[in-house]
């Protein structure tokens, strides 16, 4: 269930549907990412394989062109398109490692224990295709060494073809620069462009050695028996596996082993499963199971499926229209805000000048020399004229930033009924104050509210409402203002729990070494349908990410001390004054002192 829910969350960052089968095979069409059902026979590394599987594909919509393919009309059975599909790949793998933890980690384990596989049939084989395939991923891994060290020092363990490796070491620069480019069209274009001047220089100085084929194939069989083997298998790796769990799976289970195996079990057994995306790096249990209902002898609290959730994002103008709408009351809001609150408080500059002074300037950044990789010292250029293997290499030197601020920040603010009037502007002027800090020191903050209401289903359900996102690199503060006005006109329920969650499963996703989740409230969860086991979900969902310690959580009660009933890092503010004594006090014990 927590793969499943990390999967989906993967995948809802594009819009894209995830699709669990009974057949073991793995696509995605564009709208729709097929994954075989998750059972008690699904492996860690095999669960490990499809997560990292449907990020690169979520990150392949986000980064690759698709159009460009079409008008490139390159041969599907070509080299070039094996070779570029190979870079392209390359390159959103990069991006999306430096992204996020949780993929490059999941990415790196489960890919290297399939590249050893590659490599130990491509030595069995050793045609040409087997030689290019082994020097692209042993040059390959080689420039990405930094975001997957453990594929890396699988493939330096063997020894590529010297003259094909020759040719792809002038071409590293080119590679690296790909890795950079984000913008679609630009970057897709830019794996084409290379893929061709490889292509072209390999036919030219490999000669007998490299001769163009239609398409890689494996060696030792029929063409029609052997097709796709070594490719597919360097896809799997190169493309997010989608077929590296048939591949590996299916040579000892057959399809039909992927059933649904239900389990009923006791309320006591219910209360120790997690809740929350597992923790980055962390041994996963096998789950998947299809559990029979349990019925309660005790209040529970039935959970919402993110795919009923209600979102609404400003910033992008995304979500049902009335939420987005402005109206008379929402310009009585802010015309309400600006006389009540926003006199009494220092200016949002200030207040970041305050923090500033606080964490006084970030360290300054130290140089490490004498490394094997990085930047080229040229005072050091001397030991390659020294026969003394390990010294003669370490001619590199690299800048180490320091991490005091390597932090990422997500403001929850509760947007129900009893939130109205002072509450509501006092969650405005701390949510401000906090975005104009994190803009200041350039640290990544993602704001949302949250309530219930009516889904398309006619179903009441969590609203999430999203003011503004991380990708956004800078939502002015007059422009949140707007959005918390306009969300001001459906404040419902809190289902404090399951908002949390969604929250937390967004920002556990975060590269950043530092994670904080603020949490604004004025009481205990009340939803809009039955609350019966809200309180008991919500402290579970709470406790569960405090023990986890991978995200700090911390509660600001406004104007009400229920937060010190759920939360062991909390403050209550009861005047807008004192909002920046507190916000300065969090940051200093949760971003400057960690």
């Amino acid at each position: 269930m927590e793969v499943m829910r990390y999967i989906r969350a993967s995948a809802g960052r594009q819009g894209i549907s995830v699709v669990f089968e009974d057949v073991n095979q793995p696509r995605h069409d564009g709208r729709t990412i097929y994954l075989p059902k998750i059972t008690s026979l699904t492996t860690d590394i095999e669960l490990k394989e499809m997560m990292a599987s449907v990020d690169h594909e979520v990150a392949h919509d986000r980064y690759s062109s698709f159009v460009v393919l079409k008008e490139k009309g390159v041969d599907p059975r070509s080299l070039l398109l094996f070779v570029w599909n190979f870079l392209e790949d390359s390159r959103i793998n990069n991006i999306e490692a430096r992204e996020y933890q949780g993929f490059r980690e999941n990415w790196d384990e489960s890919s290297a224990i399939l590249i050893d596989k590659i490599f130990s049939r491509a030595k069995k084989e050793g045609t040409t295709v087997s030689k290019l395939t082994t020097s692209l991923l042993y040059w390959e891994s080689t420039v990405s060494a930094g975001a997957f060290p453990t594929i890396e020092l699988i493939t330096s363990k063997t020894k590529p073809n010297k003259k094909i490796l020759d040719v792809l070491n002038n071409f590293t620069d080119r590679l690296i620069s790909c890795h950079f480019i984000l913008d679609k069209r630009l970057g897709t274009e830019a794996t084409h462009s290379l893929a061709v001047d490889i292509l072209e220089k390999l036919q030219e100085e490999c000669g007998e050695e490299f001769k163009p084929v239609p398409k890689p194939t494996a060696a030792g069989k029929e063409d029609k028996d052997g097709d796709d083997k070594a490719t597919g298998s360097t896809s799997s790796e190169e493309s997010g596996g989608d077929t590296g769990s048939e591949k590996e799976s299916g040579s000892t289970k057959k399809d039909d082993e992927y059933k649904i195996i239900n389990l009923k079990l006791t309320e006591e057994d219910l209360a120790k499963f997690s809740i929350t995306l597992p923790e980055h790096g962390e041994e996963m249990g096998k789950t998947g199971i299809n559990f029979e209902p349990v019925r309660s002898t005790r209040d529970s609290w039935d959970i919402t499926d993110y795919s009923k959730f209600i979102v609404v994002d400003y910033p992008k103008s995304l979500g049902d229209k009335k939420y987005l709408e402005p109206s008379a009351k929402t310009r009585e809001f802010l015309k309400e805000y600006e006389t009540r609150v926003e006199p009494k408080l220092i200016s949002q500059e200030n207040f970041a000048q305050q923090v500033r002074k606080l964490i006084q300037i970030r360290s300054k950044a130290q140089m490490q020399y004498g490394v094997k990789k990085g930047k080229l010292d040229q005072s050091r250029l001397s030991r390659i004229c020294f026969n003394a293997p390990g010294f003669n290499e370490r001619v590199f030197k690299n800048k180490i930033e320091n991490k005091i601020l390597d932090a990422a920040v997500t403001v929850l603010v509760d947007m129900s009924g009893s939130m109205g009037g002072s509450k509501v502007q006092y969650a405005l002027a701390s949510t401000l104050l906090v975005n104009e800090v994190c803009s200041t020191l350039n640290i990544p903050v993602e704001i949302l509210g949250f309530t219930d209401g009516y889904n398309a289903g006619m179903d009441i359900a969590p609203v999430m409402f999203v003011y503004k996102n991380f990708s956004d690199l800078k939502i002015d503060n007059e422009r949140i203002k707007g959005c918390f006005a306009m969300s001001s006109l459906f404040m419902y329920g809190n289902p404090d729990g399951e908002n949390i969650i969604w929250a937390h499963d967004r920002l556990i996703k975060r590269k950043e070494k530092k994670k904080l989740l603020i949490v604004m409230s004025d009481g205990s969860p009340a939803a809009s349908k039955s609350s019966v086991g809200l309180e008991n979900f919500t402290l579970k969902a709470i406790q569960e990410i405090e023990a986890s310690k991978h995200v700090d959580i911390y509660g600001l009660g406004l104007c009400s001390n229920s937060v010190e009933h759920f939360y062991k890092s909390r403050s209550v503010v009861n005047n807008p004054e004192d909002i920046p004594s507190k916000l300065l006090e969090l940051i200093e014990r949760k971003i400057v002192n960690v």
